[in-house]
């Protein structure tokens, strides 16, 4: 039971929802033109579909201003003339470059697995889409009586049967002041509610407006509902009725996949019957807690004297060899300690502790041992059915490739910078805190790094094509920004790559 927990707080896998860029892209494609080239830097090109797709998850500032594609492109050849001087380099052969593509290409096959195994089986009904439009344009207003405790929502329920009024009872609960009339009532669609919250949906579906529900436990506790109205909200045009239609059916998509992602997923973990290895884990959770805890925390828990018992139940392994401890077994497989600190090494910005005790750390990293798991299950299985040689990946990863290589050029830099500020750390003006002072610098040494790679590799744009090309946004002077990072799958990442929001600066 306990494992079958476990599953529940797994992250839900990617969702393929397609973008605008992706359904101008897909429309394209069907006529051919996707890799067309639009831009030649050296020996790489960018086409049609990759500028797309950058664009459409670029910064904002890139849209706000006359010329946005031009000046997109522009941004996107430097990013892959700096790229080009990491390749000369063999940057990209660096440990941590191929740890990066590696998890991401990674992730890119699993993605193409699920749509064979999870698309491919989604299928619906016109009565299906027209049932979840009625929802999308039914209207609740709703308000709740709420008790932590069960005994006070059952004398409650006793004043409603015996006559007293719901408005009385509801009312009552706001002499505490600490409680607001929008904590105890909401107005929302059917459909919005169903997605939120079940239960509460399955309840509130079978009242007329001005009825109540019995009393019932959610969650936190003990309520009794009210549908105070109930309406529907009338679709005046056509085209309005296109759009209820479009997204009533991407909602009936999103809501089957994570259905049979789920079952999917769980039926691969369960037939794997992993188990943690006891030993192995607390020295797993007494080196992580090193990093991520405090001082007086690490004592208090007293992780050193739990170390020295588990390296001593290990027979005490020679640094050597302890990366080589098997910290799961499942079956036909296991994960060792070192696998397991790769995985986590490119993944700890994202990843968060519960610290609140010993008991609710070590579960957040059981956690963190599971997704692993699962990580390394679906990336078998994207390798068994030849992925990885998909015509996809190998299109996608290239553009990560270079995206990698670039940044880590970037990070080079701003190390040196970081470096010369600690030689001079006497100039008060140097000091390590003024970023602004650091991405002048980090601007000032790109420019001319930039000036010497524009002579040693050609650049060409095709602006007829360029010119051709329509996007989703473009001149928008409101345009505002919208961080899209897809955690559900192997990797956290934005799902094509883009420009930095440092090329701002450049303006």
């Amino acid at each position: 039971m306990y494992f079958i927990s476990i599953l529940i707080s797994l992250l839900l896998i990617t969702k393929f929802d397609e973008t605008p860029a992706q359904a101008f892209s897909n429309n394209l494609l069907n006529h051919g033109y996707t890799e067309t080239t639009i831009a030649e830097i050296g020996n790489i090109s960018i086409t049609v579909e990759e500028f797309l797709n950058s664009f459409e998850f670029a910064p904002a500032f890139i849209k706000r201003k006359p010329d946005s594609k031009l000046r997109h492109i522009n941004f996107m050849i430097k990013e892959k003339l700096l790229a080009l001087d990491g390749y000369s380099r063999q940057i990209d052969t660096s440990e941590i470059a191929k740890e990066m593509l590696s998890a991401i290409t990674d992730d890119i096959a699993t993605e193409e697995l699920f749509k064979k195994e999870i698309l491919e089986r989604i299928n619906y009904t016109n009565e299906d889409i027209d049932s979840l439009v009625a929802k999308k344009q039914t209207e609740f207003e709703i308000r709740w009586i709420y008790s932590p405790n069960r005994e006070e929502i059952e004398n409650i329920y006793k004043l409603l049967y015996n006559r007293m009024s719901f408005d009385s009872i509801y009312f009552k609960q706001f002499s505490d002041t600490s409680i607001y009339l929008d904590e105890r009532e909401l107005k929302i669609s059917e459909y919005s509610l169903e997605l939120r919250n079940p239960l509460l949906s399955s309840k509130v579906a079978q009242l007329k407006p001005g009825e109540y529900s019995d009393y019932f436990y959610a969650y936190d506790g003990w309520y009794i509902i009210q549908l105070k109205n109930k309406w529907i909200d009338i679709i005046t045009s056509e085209t309005e009725s296109g759009k209820f239609y479009n997204e009533a059916k991407s909602a009936f998509k999103k809501r089957k996949m994570d259905q049979l992602s789920d079952e999917y997923i769980n039926n691969l973990l369960i037939s794997a019957n992993p188990i943690i290895k006891r030993n192995t884990f607390n020295v797993l959770r007494t080196y992580i807690a090193s990093y991520t805890l405090s001082e007086d925390k690490y004592k208090e828990w007293n992780l050193k004297e739990k170390l020295e018992q588990a390296l001593d139940s290990l027979r005490n392994p020679s640094a050597n060899i302890i990366g080589n401890i098997i910290l799961v077994e499942y079956n036909n497989g296991a994960i060792t300690l070192e696998e397991f600190l790769k995985w986590y090494r490119i993944r700890d910005q994202y990843l968060k502790f519960d610290q609140a005790n010993l008991q609710s750390f070590s579960l957040s990293l059981k956690n963190y041992i599971w997704q692993m798991l699962r990580d390394k299950l679906l990336t078998a299985k994207a390798s068994e059915q030849n992925f990885y040689n998909s015509i996809e990946v190998k299109k996608q990863s290239a553009w990560w490739k270079d995206k990698i290589t670039y940044s880590l050029i970037k990070n080079e830099i701003l190390n040196s910078i970081r470096l010369d500020m600690k030689e001079l750390k006497a100039d008060t003006k140097l000091n390590a805190s003024n970023s602004n002072f650091i991405q002048e610098e980090l601007t000032k040494k790109m420019f001319y790094k930039l000036k010497e790679l524009q002579k040693k590799f050609n650049v060409k744009v095709n602006k007829d094509v360029l010119n051709q090309i329509s996007v989703s946004s473009e001149y928008d002077p409101k345009a505002v920004d919208f961080y899209f990072v897809k955690k559900g799958g192997v990797i956290p990442r934005t799902p094509f790559p883009t420009i930095d929001m440092e090329w701002s600066r450049w303006e």
